[in-house]
């Protein structure tokens, strides 16, 4: 009789996951991310090896690389004690962020999570002007993040010390709905207190700086607290009061490399040429982004820049979903074999 039960139990669950999910995939949809056509792979380049540019850059983004000397030297455990090496550097796609309006969406997946919505992440996204007692409006977006590694996937360059190394060549490594920190933006002060030194009028006037730096080039590093004409880094949620949601999205994704980073998740491999450094303040220099989804873009942006530029027609009025999808070009300055 138990046994019996135990079978009805496990049968019943079943059954409610098969409809939870065949009713979340009517309404989230989407496709695999295809490694070959689906990621901008010019957007890995300048190469350079021993200070001298092997392959030339095509998006006329700078590079950040700690060293221009032909050779380098790193540490060793004895009887060895160093290794000399080449300096190379070059942009890889190592992970993609998935920014959505549906909780538990995932877009690369083309599938939900049969979780109840009521659960944790049950925000909006709205392009509407101000809400109905007349306040502004704003965006609430949740975000994953994974890793996708593609040059382990198409077996190139596998061999390099630069690439990371990971134990999957695909892995979920974080999603905001399980994250209260995410959701509330009192909570998330308990990860940057140092925002409120930028809650003023002048820090904010800093930003317009920023913004014509990040949309002629790379935003400046030193202005951490902004995101160019996206909006302001603070606070690390999914909330903020830009309406545009492809711009939105993109700010969003922004965010969340730099919570990452602040959790100890995202390293930075540029500063040191023997291994990754801890980042607990974004470098928004190292990393480029290409959208991929709902339209796949043939170009990279960097963190900042206003969808003016790039955002046209990548939000097409038949995708109803609103859910998008960023590859995450992140640079690598290593110490080669």
């Amino acid at each position: 009789m138990n046994t019996l039960r135990k079978n009805t139990l496990v049968l019943s669950v079943i059954a409610i996951l098969f409809t939870s999910t065949s009713q979340a995939l009517a309404v989230c949809k989407g496709t695999f991310l295809n490694p070959v056509t689906d990621i901008y792979w010019a957007a890995m380049f300048p190469i350079r090896l021993a200070g001298i540019t092997i392959v030339p850059g095509k998006d006329g983004l700078k590079t950040v690389d700690s060293s221009s000397s032909p050779v380098c030297v790193c540490p060793m455990p004895p009887p060895i004690f160093a290794r000399v090496g080449l300096p190379v550097s070059f942009s890889e796609p190592a992970n993609y962020s998935e920014v959505v309006v549906d909780p538990w969406c995932f877009p690369a997946l083309g599938m939900s999570l049969p979780v109840p919505v009521s659960f944790l992440g049950t925000g909006m996204g709205t392009n509407s002007t101000h809400t109905q007692d007349g306040s502004p409006g704003f965006t609430f977006m949740n975000a994953h993040y994974f890793d996708f590694l593609p040059l382990k996937l198409l077996d190139l360059l596998v061999d390099g010390i630069c690439l990371e190394t990971k134990s999957a060549d695909f892995d979920m490594l974080y999603m905001t709905e399980v994250d209260p920190l995410w959701q509330n933006p009192s909570l998330s002060f308990f990860i940057h207190p140092e925002s409120i030194l930028f809650s003023n009028y002048y820090a904010q006037l800093a930003c317009s700086a920023d913004s014509i730096a990040a949309n002629m080039g790379y935003p400046l590093d030193v202005l951490f607290w902004c995101a160019g004409s996206m909006g302001g880094m603070y606070s690390l949620t999914g909330n903020t009061e830009n309406e545009e949601l492809t711009e939105a999205s993109a700010l969003l994704s922004a965010r969340m490399l730099y919570k990452l980073g602040r959790e100890g998740i995202m390293w930075d491999w540029t500063s040191y040429l023997c291994g990754p450094m801890p980042m607990p303040i974004l470098i928004k220099s190292l990393f480029k982004t290409q959208i991929a989804r709902p339209v796949v873009g043939k170009r990279t942006i960097p963190i900042g820049r206003s969808s003016m530029i790039w955002g046209i027609a990548k939000n097409p009025p038949t995708n109803k979903a609103d859910n998008f999808l960023y590859m995450i070009f992140a640079r690598r300055n290593c110490c080669a074999l």
